[in-house]
């Protein structure tokens, strides 16, 4: 057993340095690099702002100019009864004052006097009237509503893709974090493996010698037994968070990227830093405003107010006032005239009132309900929101303290292994002794491990549940 000590530190040391030298790291940096400019979700947040701008072009279409042609003749036993052809340009705009360009051309032997055109001008008649709503639809109408709400889509899509772009790197953060913890569990078990491995070799050979009872060989290679099992566990959970990593690496063309088996984590990364009490408030009064939920919620909110005051135009009621000026003021031969508005003109009075109005008095009344709604929800999801920050605060500074203090006793439990391999040495320990020692040593390596690992984690968490990742990440990349 002399020089035990010696030999472990040097086969540890050994096998740290041919790995390190064999593998290649993956920073945490360019991992992150890879996944906001290629991961599929990443692209598929990016058009949550087309997909609005897309549904604003097809709202404003109920603003586009129409031009209509249409034509009717009838034709039977070698007579003309008629042929009436109409093409009509309309030309919506903002204000509900729609002007019409219409130039007619109707013949026949049994026309409809009403449809008569004189003779003169080949039958061709130009007439150019405007459209106006004096009651219903004067202060807004479904087209204007719908591109108002159309815009402020625009926002709630830019929210939605907040919220996605964060969801996606928390999960890619933790990934990596959880993928260097299983690294760094998986380094620790295969330094103990090889120390019960020359444990056991060394037990052997004293038992040859007779410097070792039969029963120590059995307790070294149950040790060993132990120590492989463990080992092939952790190897299992590091292939499986490689695996998650795999799954956030793409190329630029949409391909996925396979990790290599000899590619490790950076494992000295630290994400962000301790937010102190101040901050936290600061996080809580930045996410009442900012956080992509309230950003949808407040933007719902608008949407049912635009609504609200489209089922309040419903209530009046609908008297649509038409003029119409008939060959002014161009005639059919391409000339300007002035108009005479007392003479050669169409003018058209429309009334509709429904006399219970219990359609529009309900969608009103259903639609203050809907606001209602929506304003508990906001109500409440503040609320869940700002809770969540402040329990995701204190769950972080339970998780630094306990880093803190198993790292301490991980210390502390190193020494008495040390100590311990140093009684073996001058024969006042024994094997059973000293697996104690190295199984508490390992299991409070491992927690220390986890506890930094979730102290890690938990710092990318509380800016999720505020709403600021992608916005923090942004601003420290830039």
């Amino acid at each position: 057993m002399k020089n035990l000590i010696t030999l472990m530190v040097l086969l540890i040391a050994i096998n740290s340095s041919n790995a390190q030298d064999s593998l290649a790291i993956l920073r945490f940096e360019d991992y992150l690099s890879i996944v906001m400019d290629n991961h599929p979700v990443m692209q598929q947040a990016q058009l949550q702002p087309d997909m609005a701008d897309a549904s604003l072009m097809m709202a404003k279409g109920m603003l586009d100019p129409t031009f209509q042609l249409e034509r009717d003749i009838k034709q039977f036993d070698e007579k003309n009864y008629w042929d009436m052809l109409n093409s009509t340009l309309k030309i919506p705009t903002w204000i509900p004052l729609d002007p019409k360009l219409s130039v007619d051309r109707n013949t026949g032997l049994f026309l409809n006097p009403q449809d008569g055109i004189p003779t003169d001008n080949d039958n061709l008649q130009f007439s150019a009237g405007l459209a106006l709503p004096i009651g219903r639809g004067l202060f807004i109408d479904e087209r204007r509503a719908t591109i108002l709400q159309a815009k402020i889509y625009r926002d709630i899509a830019a929210a939605e893709q907040l919220k996605m772009t964060n969801k996606l790197l928390f999960t890619v953060i933790k990934d990596y974090l959880y993928w260097s913890l299983a690294y760094q569990e998986l380094n620790l078990l295969d330094q103990s493996v090889d120390i019960a491995a020359e444990l056991y070799r060394r037990v052997r050979l004293d038992y040859t010698f007779g410097e070792a009872a039969v029963v120590d060989t059995v307790q070294a290679i149950i040790t060993l037994q132990t120590r492989q099992a463990d080992y092939q566990k952790t190897l299992y959970s590091f292939i499986a968070a490689g695996l998650n990593i795999s799954n956030h690496l793409w190329t630029s063309d949409g391909i996925p990227l396979e990790l290599k088996s000899a590619t490790i984590p950076d494992t000295m990364t630290n994400f962000g830093v301790m937010p102190e009490a101040s901050t936290i408030q600061s996080l809580i009064d930045w996410a009442m405003i900012n956080h992509p939920d309230i950003q949808s919620i407040e933007g719902k909110t608008e949407q049912l107010t635009i609504e609200n005051r489209l089922a309040k135009e419903y209530l009046k009621p609908q008297v649509d006032l038409s003029y119409t000026l008939i060959d002014a003021p161009i005639n059919p031969a391409g000339e300007f005239q002035n108009p005479s508005f007392n003479d050669n003109y169409k003018m058209g009075l429309d009334i509709y009132f429904p006399l219970l109005l219990r359609k529009e008095r309900g969608k009103l009344a259903f639609n203050k309900l809907k606001i209602q709604d929506v304003g508990f929800e906001r109500d409440y999801r503040r609320q869940t929101i700002t809770n969540d920050i402040n329990s995701r605060f204190a769950e972080l500074q339970m998780a630094e303290s306990l880093t803190n203090q198993y790292r301490m006793m991980a210390n502390n439990y190193e020494r008495l292994l040390e100590a311990e391999l140093l009684n073996l040495e001058t024969g006042e320990s024994d094997l059973f002794k000293l697996n104690i020692q190295q199984d508490k040593f390992i299991e409070s390596q491992l927690k220390y491990l986890f506890y930094l690992t979730k102290f890690q984690t938990l710092k990318a968490e509380i800016l999720h549940d505020a709403g600021n990742l992608y916005p923090t990440l942004s601003t420290v990349s830039n």
